[in-house]
């Protein structure tokens, strides 16, 4: 036993990672599979049997999404791009072919609209957090390749160049570490989203909640950490430290999230990603910080744990800019977090905990607009490949990546990795989206005559329009409420679904309700 674990350490010790071009063509398969099944199927009836028997479903979305991320990750780890390509080609292929289109009868068509915007008070309007098929993707494309990497980790046709690099270096599975924090930090926005008086809520009742919720992952870490120490199984003991795993981190990672609650009401969200980034940056390299993490030396509890301690700020920082995006892609519009937060303010004559109230008329839409989520995304990704690269040039050109450290190259990496892939997706679903034909003009101003309106959400008098119904690629779309489009005070036409909705594949959203379940199953 002792020549076996000493053989399976020294198999996944010293790696120093492969190129960022490798792990970009690798990663590339999931958007051209993504490409090649939407584009099969928004041309196939949903009625038809090929879609209809969950047998053959199952069979297909394995098939286009599934397998060839397992080959890109083995036998075809070296010419991904032929993956790609042979993707591509098939959806080009059959973009050639007329796509489905059905009828929809109005009544069929008006309950697949969302329910008008409540009329409550501005300080406590929730954001909607609408059905975003890309997130679905997203989600299930990461846990299949960390459940591949992981099983593939531990036999000869895995190139040990995807494999965690031991100190420098950038991998698959060092990426696939961070996508899980980054993932951790997106969906914690949904809290902030749907409550606007939770940001400013105490602290502590908050802090307590969540030690709660992330108590069932504390346990399986320390759980861990017994198994593993009791049955002497082979380890990495420079991944985390001694006792320290990722299960610790991802469960501490939402409660000192919790603590800077109060600093996200009054700063910009990725700006305090960058300050803790920094500072820990600035540690690393202005103290003996990087010496010792790298040193032999493990002497006390802090000493065998160091690992995992010095790289909590680095994971900290990736689940604080992971939740700056999803406070973009997660509502109706991007903006619309934003827009209530400057348009919520605290009253100065209250505590610093009291409700927020309105200082500024918001009007909030239910339309789901990916064309502006896309333009704003790109902006943000464009901005974190743009500072990984200057860090990268001030780092004599070497990356200068570190998920041991956690270091601010690895923090903008991941960030930057994550928010290209995100990109992509929503792309697609923006692309496949079903097309929308424009309402009569005479039934959208009857409709908005009939429809009762408040200036309690709009802080305008009551017979001024209150919403306006913009462009959408969602067929998820509020009652129509006409409102001037432009100063001339002209009315764009509410938009109506021409075609089905369009859905994340039913494999992956069996991943995505299931992922902590599976991921427990393949690390155990």
């Amino acid at each position: 036993m002792s020549s076996y674990k000493e053989a399976k350490e020294a198999f996944v010790s010293d790696t120093t990672g492969s190129s960022l071009s490798q792990i970009l063509q690798i990663s590339s398969v999931t958007v051209a599979s993504l490409t090649l099944f939407f584009s099969l199927s928004t041309r196939v009836a949903p009625s038809s049997a090929t879609f209809n028997q969950p047998s053959n479903r199952f069979i297909i979305e394995t098939t286009v999404l599934a397998v060839p991320i397992l080959y890109a990750l083995t036998i075809l780890a070296e010419w991904p791009l032929w993956l790609t390509l042979g993707a591509l080609v098939g959806a080009f292929m059959l973009s050639l072919q007329p796509r489905y289109t059905m009828f929809i009868s109005p009544k069929r068509r008006d309950s697949m609209r969302l329910p008008p915007t409540p009329t409550t008070p501005t300080s406590q309007i929730p954001i909607p957090i609408l059905p975003l098929p890309s997130l679905t993707v997203y989600r299930a494309n990461m846990m299949l390749l960390t459940v591949i990497c992981i099983l593939a980790v531990d036999f000869p046709v895995f190139p040990r160049v995807l494999a965690k690099c031991e100190t420098w270096g950038a991998s698959m599975m060092d990426l696939g570490v961070g996508s899980f924090v980054f993932s951790q930090g997106l969906v914690s926005a949904i809290p902030f989203l749907k409550d606007p008086t939770y940001a400013s809520a105490p602290v502590g009742p908050k802090l307590l909640e969540t030690v709660k919720k992330t108590a069932p992952v504390l346990a399986l870490g320390l759980v861990r950490v017994l198994l593993v120490k009791g049955t002497d199984y082979p380890e990495h003991v420079t991944e985390y430290g001694v006792h320290w795993n990722f299960f610790i981190t991802l469960a501490l990672l939402p409660m000192a999230s919790v603590l800077l609650h109060p600093y996200m009401l009054r700063m910009s969200i990725p700006v305090i990603g960058l300050l803790i980034t920094s500072a820990h940056e600035f540690l690393l390299h202005k103290t003996s910080l990087q010496r010792w993490v790298l040193s032999e030396e493990r002497i006390g509890i802090l000493g065998m744990n160091k690992e995992g301690i010095t790289s909590f700020p680095g994971y900290l920082a990736i689940h604080i800019l992971g939740f700056a995006i999803g406070t973009l892609i997660l509502p109706p519009s991007p903006s619309h977090f934003r827009r209530r937060q400057t348009a919520i303010k605290p009253d100065p004559q209250e505590s610093s905990n009291a409700v927020y109230s309105s200082r500024k008329p918001f009007r909030l839409s239910l339309e789901r607009q990916l064309d502006k989520t896309v333009i704003e995304l790109s902006a943000y990704t464009l901005m974190w490949w743009t500072l990984f690269g200057v860090v990268a040039m001030m780092s004599g050109g070497r990356m200068g990546v570190s998920r041991r450290l956690a270091n601010l190259s690895y923090v903008l990496l991941t960030t930057a990795y994550n928010s290209l892939f995100l990109l992509c997706y929503i792309a697609l679903e923006l692309m496949f989206s079903p097309s929308m034909e424009p309402e009569p003009r005479s039934q959208a101003a009857r409709k908005y005559q009939e429809q009762p309106r408040s200036d309690d959400v709009t802080g305008r008098p009551a017979n001024f329009p209150s919403a306006f119904v913009r462009r959408s690629s969602s067929i998820r779309t509020p009652e129509p409420e006409p409102e001037p489009d432009n100063e001339s005070g002209e009315f764009i036409q509410p938009k109506k679904p021409t075609q089905p909705p369009l859905q994340a594949p039913a494999l992956f959203e069996a991943i995505n309700k299931n992922g902590l379940p599976v991921f427990l199953l393949v690390r155990g």
